[in-house]
């Protein structure tokens, strides 16, 4: 089964199970993340939501089944809480290259890391 999920590159890919539906997440640089499930013939996905972001993402992680963490190329996080169906913008690294390249989420830590070496580790519960 092939989709056209996006105009620009796939950039990562997650997963999630929430409200007894399994979710897929694709980051594009066509600046998307989009969330899917499969289709009622088990061979299709259908998008269940868009989100729009003002930087390209360039990592994803599950901060919680419910919160997609989205590392940026200019620096910041989104977090999309999938319980309110809203992105919020949250600041991060701000270094000479501050892309996030790196994100993953070990417990209540997000740690992350950017293009021009450094590294940050923060309490999941804050978002």
């Amino acid at each position: 089964m092939t989709n056209q999920a996006h105009s620009g590159p796939i950039v990562d890919f997650e997963y999630t199970f929430f409200n007894n539906v399994h979710i897929f997440f694709t980051a594009s640089q066509d600046n998307q993340v989009k969330a899917w499930s499969l289709g009622p013939d088990q061979n299709s996905f259908v998008v269940q939501g868009t989100q729009v972001l003002a930087s390209t993402p360039v990592s994803m992680t599950m901060g919680s089944p419910s919160m997609l963490l989205i590392g940026l190329a200019n620096g910041n996080f989104a977090g999309w809480s999938l319980e309110k169906n809203v992105v919020e913008m949250m600041q991060a690294h701000q270094a000479t290259n501050p892309a996030i390249n790196y994100l993953s989420s070990l417990g209540s830590a997000i740690l992350s890391g950017d293009c021009s070496g450094g590294v940050q580790i923060r309490n999941s519960a804050n978002y």
